[in-house]
């Protein structure tokens, strides 16, 4: 129970000294400077060392400058010789010089020194015999004030090690705590107290381990925390080069997959009803493809392409299956189907159909598009349904040339336009049948006139 309340007790002052210097800090602004002392040396006796940011009340922060606050308080009453003390303290302490009060210190001492009578002004000389354990007292001084400074600069480059470690920050506040102690026994000591001056050695010496052994922990822990960063943002770096590598690499895979289906013969085999469905379950999936976003992910990018396969070997299999299927005669038309606007067939029968239009089919289902032109070339087909027949065997294998020589040929293309024109002048209801003829021919004739 005696620890717990000493705990309860050490906090509430802990908290006494910064409500105190608030309080001060409010006195100030109303211009009551009576008030001001006393808060000042309130703050002062539960913690003398200036320094500290002290939040106030919501985001606003001020320096912990206790003794510049009393000095410019003994100022404006007339206590010269007191003011003079504390603003040397703070002056001593390092801290007001960094803020925009020092030039008031400076103007607050001229002021001081002018009014103190001659004999007061100056403190006497330091008293003989003591100049060396002064000096010495003023280097250990010093030589922690710098190390407070840079465990100073910590607090704001290296917020998130005394957030992770608020044990630090108790460490560091203690030593500063010591520190300030022996700056108080140094100017008592230069009154001419020899144990003064070896009790300000000794707190000082203390203090600067104290805190040169906090900086090194924080500075250790900030550059684990800088070297974890930089090896996390270089594995970042990393998997996004790959996946961009894995992106690209399978845009480029589905491109050609693309590419490789866009004309798929499947050839007689066009007409039955469950390779139709294969087809367009194939044009699904490139659609699909085709209409991936820029952003994709390479994920994204190889399931559209494991689809696409998927659709295609689908497709194979079916016409595999067909081919090995029997079947009857109508099963096995001698010409490729065409088909009128509305749906219905419109193909010549194997009883009308000339023997050259018959031999030309089979040139055409068998990829021998060269062979179909040179067959076709000078062919004289008087009856208007066969000639149609023909035109349209002639634009499909000269629209595969023009194709398959990467569709810069356009006398190819030309060829093709023409042979369609002639077909849908000789009989306009006739059409490619897209079971047999590849989607982008069945599209090529629909648009052109």
């Amino acid at each position: 129970m005696l620890a717990v309340g000493l705990a309860l007790s050490a906090g509430t002052v802990f908290a006494d000294y910064k409500k105190a210097y608030g309080d001060g800090l409010t006195a100030v602004r109303d211009g009551n400077w009576r008030q001001v002392a006393a808060l000042m040396r309130a703050a002062i006796a539960e913690r003398s060392t200036e320094g500290e940011r002290i939040r106030l009340y919501g985001t606003r922060f001020e320096v912990y400058l206790p003794h510049f606050y009393l000095g410019q308080a003994l100022a404006e009453t007339g206590d010269c010789a007191g003011a003079l003390r504390e603003l040397q303290l703070s002056e001593d302490q390092g801290a007001v010089k960094s803020t925009d009060r020092y030039a008031q210190l400076q103007r607050l001492r001229a002021r001081c020194q002018r009014a103190l009578p001659e004999p007061t002004r100056p403190a006497a000389p330091p008293t003989p015999g003591l100049e060396a354990e002064i000096r010495r007292s003023e280097a250990e001084v010093n030589r922690a004030s710098e190390i407070e400074k840079a465990v100073a600069d910590l607090r704001r480059s290296a917020a998130p090690v005394w957030q992770e470690r608020p044990a630090l920050a108790a460490r560091a506040d203690q030593a500063i705590n010591k520190l300030g102690n022996a700056r108080n026994a140094l100017m008592r000591g230069k009154s001419g107290s020899a144990g003064d001056l070896a009790q300000a050695v000794t707190l000082a010496e203390e203090a600067a381990r104290e805190l040169e052994a906090v900086r090194a922990e924080v500075t250790s822990r900030q550059n684990e925390l800088r070297q974890a960063a930089i090896s996390d943002q270089a594995r970042q770096d990393e998997q996004r080069r790959q996946e961009e590598s894995r992106r690209r690499i399978a845009r480029q895979e589905l491109a050609n997959l693309l590419k490789a289906t866009e004309n798929v013969v499947v050839g007689p085999a066009g007409s039955r009803v469950e390779v139709g469905h294969a087809m367009d379950a194939l044009q699904r999936a490139r659609t699909r493809a085709s209409e991936l976003p820029a952003g994709a992910t390479a994920d994204e990018v190889l399931a559209a392409k494991s689809d696409l396969q998927d659709a295609e070997k689908a497709l194979r299999e079916r016409v595999a299956q067909a081919a090995q299927a029997p079947s009857s005669p109508s099963q096995q038309p001698t010409v490729p189907v065409v088909r009128s606007p509305t749906g219905v067939a419109a193909t010549p029968s194997p009883a009308t159909a000339p023997s050259l239009l018959r031999q030309a089919a089979g040139r055409y289902l068998a990829a021998d598009y060269q062979g179909v032109l040179e067959l076709l070339r000078s062919a004289s087909l008087p009856e208007p349904r066969a000639a149609a027949a023909a035109s349209l065997l002639r634009a499909a294998s000269s629209w595969a040339l023009f194709v398959e020589d990467g569709e810069s040929d356009r006398v190819r293309l030309e060829a093709a336009l023409a042979e369609v024109r002639t077909c849908k002048r000789l009989e306009p209801s006739l059409g490619p049948d897209p079971a047999l003829f590849p989607p982008g021919f069945v599209e090529f004739f629909r648009r052109t006139r």
